[in-house]
């Protein structure tokens, strides 16, 4: 059995914004003292973002509508097919809907695939920053955007740029096994793998999440208990995360990451929950 889809997404942005620089040299020289030595910065940002009021903050839609791309398939492997189907009411070769079927499902898909655009603002330039004995306390005073852009004009050697930029979007592969080991249970493997245009300089960044899932799947009753690697944990030596999800009819409540919580620093708590409706 095997079925694909394709989703085709209107993009439209409010602001955007960027920092990006690919390798940075730098030496403390005091407490308020910094030495930047030829590292290229890449800068830019929409052409209406400015914070100089936080009360007043407006909105609009500012890019160039961009086009998003979702596709992906799914193939199971149905041994016993035959096996679902059944007669009633005069109505012959009904499938059984409440039951999945497959011994093995695979799927691939890839996300968010596409960009907006945006027009620059006319200050927001790559710099060179080539500087030694820099003051920080310079930027103590830059309550604005603005602020922040002739600070940077005025410091360091501003590079001449495109006058727009296209954001990325987070793209990313989604990749799943998974395997009916014995009537409700199953155990499943699931990758989404990102960081694609890793050397683009304006994108949406998401992380890298690899799990390993087994579940008791009922009709009216389910457990899994997901143990997952994602890049964001490993950063903080949080290699193995460990998290539950339980379902009661049309009621699920889980975690990512239940260990988190009998620690003494919690880092990226989350609790989520559904109610489905039928």
């Amino acid at each position: 059995f095997f079925k694909a889809g394709l989703t085709v997404k209107l993009l439209q942005g409010l602001e955007a914004a960027y920092m990006y620089v690919d390798d940075l040299r730098y030496q403390l020289d005091a407490k308020d003292t910094v030495s930047i030595f030829n590292s290229h910065i890449a800068y830019g940002h929409s052409d209406n973002l400015d914070f100089t009021d936080p009360n007043d903050i407006k909105y609009k839609f500012t890019s160039s509508p961009g086009i998003g791309l979702d596709i992906g398939g799914v193939y199971e492997w149905r041994p016993d097919y035959a096996s679902y189907k059944y007669d009633m009411d005069n109505k012959t070769d009904l499938w059984r809907r409440d039951k999945n079927k497959y011994r093995f499902k695979a799927s691939l898909a890839v996300n968010d695939i596409g960009g907006i655009r945006y027009k620059k603002g006319g200050l927001s330039n790559d710099f060179n920053a080539n500087i030694t004995l820099l003051n920080v306390k310079k930027f103590e005073n830059v309550n604005s955007i603005g602020a922040l852009d002739s600070t940077f004009k005025s410091t360091f050697q501003v590079l001449d740029n495109k006058k727009t930029f296209t954001m990325m979007m987070p793209t990313a592969v989604n990749a799943q096994l998974d395997y009916n080991i014995w009537k409700p249970f199953y155990i499943n493997l699931t990758a989404n793998v990102s960081n694609f245009f890793s050397g683009s300089q304006s994108k949406v960044h998401e992380y890298t999440n690899i799990s390993l899932a087994p579940r008791f799947d009922h009709k009216w009753f389910g457990v899994t208990v997901p143990v997952s690697y994602n890049s964001v944990a490993a950063r903080r030596d949080d290699y193995v995360l460990m998290g539950a999800m339980l379902r009661l009819g049309p009621l699920v409540l889980g975690s990512n990451d239940i260990l988190n919580y009998v620690n003494k620093d919690v880092f990226g708590a989350n609790l989520y929950f559904l109610l489905k409706v039928p």
